[in-house]
């Protein structure tokens, strides 16, 4: 869900290729315990080196890494609406993509996910190309 740069090589080496569709959800606290190299801004850079076609981006404001579950502690820090917008979102991706459901990808391809009450914020970025 939340993509990262390649350990060695850049995001345009190895992301500029590639021709499938693309949904990628990350959030503006999105780092890594594992990796001090991987930082909200580089998870951000995988977007930008794919090709224009069927690729989406979702960054929800305040999202740690933890944001795509509830285990342990993790939901004492849930933003409500996070849940809800990746279920949806990514229901409608896989709409588009695996059923050929046409109103899935102009739904997708459209500012709706920001108009739908409830489901993304202000600052939450919807994003495709």
């Amino acid at each position: 869900m939340s993509p990262s740069e390649p350990r060695g090589g850049t995001s345009a080496s190895a992301f500029a290729e590639i021709k499938k569709p693309f949904l990628g959800m990350t959030g503006t606290k999105d780092g890594s315990p594992i990796s001090p190299k991987t930082t909200p801004a580089s998870r951000r850079e995988v977007y930008k080196a794919l090709p224009v076609g069927d690729k989406f981006e979702l960054v929800f404001e305040g999202a740690e890494h933890s944001a795509f579950s509830d285990a342990g502690d993790r939901a004492k820090n849930r933003i409500p609406h996070h849940h809800l917008a990746i279920q949806k979102i990514s229901t409608k991706f896989w709409d588009a993509y695996l059923k050929n459901d046409e109103s899935a990808k102009k739904w997708l391809q459209s500012n709706q996910p920001k108009k739908d009450e409830g489901l993304l914020v202000e600052k939450d970025i919807w994003a495709w190309k």
